[in-house]
């Protein structure tokens, strides 16, 4: 089962989703064309983390900003707070090496 149908009820479209070179996001949505782009850097992540930036990914699809309705669709994904705190991790371990 994907994840488009177990946790939005496969209602969601979107044109393409693919790896690109970003520096300082782990992901973005043009919800407009439905093109979503995960971090290159991403692809090394556990699977469970990289599920994650899909879903947030694909709540954007329905919702542009970062509000209630949002967060009500990305936490749908029972280990998104998991996935948010590896993430942070992982970019505080990034700023502390370049400082």
């Amino acid at each position: 089962m994907s994840l488009n149908e177990r946790h939005f009820g496969g209602r969601l479209r979107w044109t393409s989703i693919a790896f690109a070179d970003m520096a300082h996001l782990w992901g973005s949505c043009t919800f407009t064309s439905g093109a979503i782009r995960i971090a290159m850097r991403a692809a090394v992540l556990p699977e469970w983390v990289l599920n994650y930036l899909l879903v947030h990914e694909l709540a954007h699809l329905e919702h542009s900003d970062h509000g209630p309705a949002f967060r009500e669709l990305e936490n749908r994904y029972p280990l998104s707070e998991r996935a948010r705190g590896y993430l942070m991790a992982l970019d505080h371990t990034a700023t502390d090496a370049m400082a």
